[in-house]
């Protein structure tokens, strides 16, 4: 069940804490999950994005639009604080000096359907 926490609420501090000591999924129910929604992701491409999407973020893809544009992300990238922007830029360096057969490559190229679809990773 989602529990909603507003730091200016006299009782953050003691739900914060309560949170923090909730039972989390064990690393196998999490490498699992991920696995699975990666192959629904290489199966269905696009289509398992919307559907994911729906299930985990309660977000309509089909209605809302699944390409992001340049200005939207140069937009995403404003905001930013510098350490998360400096994490994504080593991030990008990684996974673009790696080979592309490689298997963490793998996880960032995927097929969909009959073409490749890459992420830009040059707008960082």
């Amino acid at each position: 069940m989602p529990m909603h926490l507003n730091t200016s609420d006299k009782t953050f501090e003691t739900s914060f804490a309560k949170l923090l000591g909730q039972k989390r999924e064990s690393s196998v129910e999490v490498d699992a999950a991920v696995a699975d929604i990666i192959a629904a992701v290489r199966a269905k491409g696009d289509d398992a994005l919307v559907q994911l999407s729906l299930k985990f973020d309660s977000v309509d893809l089909k209605k809302l639009g699944i390409a992001v544009t340049a200005a939207e992300i140069k937009s995403a990238i404003a905001q930013c604080n510098d350490e998360a922007l400096q994490a994504l830029k080593f991030a990008r360096d990684r996974i673009a000096g790696l080979p592309r057969n490689s298997s963490l490559a793998s996880r960032v190229l995927y097929r969909a359907q009959d073409h490749q679809r890459e992420f830009d990773l040059s707008l960082l």
